[in-house]
């Protein structure tokens, strides 16, 4: 997605999707169409799994050069300056800033844009020891290292097919909109192996009684994941204002207070695994069935 956003056509496609959710039993995510919500022709694209296919991901000129022992690194840097991007899993043992760093071998995956041979390190992209988003320099011995760590190599280079003419598919949001407010999967397959999936607003429901069974320690990915649709639904109906939408400020004034509110529901989760005080449980579960009847009355208001 960091890659595709350099295009500023990708908000229309993005707003497009990103509508509605789903809770898996266990867990809850957006309804995607497909990888990341990203359709294939997007993106140029080759997996390396084994050390034939690594070094068949040389150019042909280095191919022969190639020392066996820095082949990863040696293969990452070639593609880097070809334009691709790389995706894959590594041992964050040997990963800077990380929870699990020098301490435990866990495996995670990560995203690298760019290098500097003069010290020798690549640009990783991941989640810090703090829980955040964060760029850090790792080491090509100790990137080396943590893609040997992992149980098999598994690593895609990728780069951005094509740019494409994206459009704001209003018909498309209108409908997935609807689907979210009836607590509906109208669009995407969904395994049948899933069991008690809920989707839309019933998400909540289903979200705080899994919290009560698990109290020990909330998964906070669940609440972080409504904190950001209720940013990505504010963003797109301000997109959907600027295209000629009739969506009144008020609406959006409203929706931003609702983006805050998910945003100290979110803080308070944080909270709640710090100190384990049952009045921050029961005021995220008052919370959680309250908030649906808020987004409702306002996102019910521009639904035709």
């Amino acid at each position: 997605m960091s890659v595709l956003f350099n295009s500023s056509e990708f908000y229309n496609y993005f707003y497009s999707r990103y509508i509605n959710v789903g809770f898996f039993g266990t867990h809850l995510d957006f309804l995607l169409e497909s990888w990341y919500g990203c359709d294939n022709n997007l993106f140029d694209f080759f997996t390396v799994s084994n050390e034939r296919e690594l070094i068949n991901a040389l150019p042909t000129g280095n191919r022969n050069q190639c020392r066996r022992k820095n082949l990863i690194i040696t293969a990452t840097i070639q593609n880097l300056k070809r334009g691709y991007y790389l995706y894959g899993v590594i041992d964050e043992y040997y990963v800077p800033n990380r929870r699990s760093t020098l301490r435990e071998h866990f495996i995670h995956d990560f995203f690298v844009n760019g290098f500097d041979v003069k010290k020798n390190v690549f640009y990783l992209y991941g989640y810090s020891s703090n829980r955040k988003y964060k760029r850090v320099e790792i080491s090509f011995e100790d990137f080396e290292n943590g893609i040997n760590g992992t149980d098999g190599l598994s690593l895609c280079f990728f780069q951005i097919h094509r740019y494409q003419s994206f459009f704001l598919d209003l018909k498309k949001i209108y409908k997935e909109i609807g689907a979210y407010l009836n607590s509906e999967n109208r669009t995407y397959n969904v395994s049948d192996s899933e069991k008690n999936v809920y989707y839309g607003l019933s998400v909540y429901g289903a979200l705080c009684n899994d919290l009560e069974k698990n109290v020990k320690q909330i998964d906070l990915r669940g609440l972080r994941i409504l904190w950001e649709h209720k940013q990505c639904m504010l963003q797109r109906l301000i997109l959907m204002k600027k295209r000629g939408e009739s969506i009144n400020y008020n609406i959006i004034d409203k929706y931003n207070e609702l983006v805050k509110k998910h945003e100290i529901l979110f803080r308070l989760s944080m909270k709640w695994n710090i100190n384990n005080d049952l009045e921050i449980l029961h005021s995220i579960c008052q919370k959680l069935e309250t908030y649906p009847y808020e987004e409702e009355s306002i996102l019910s208001q521009i639904v035709p």
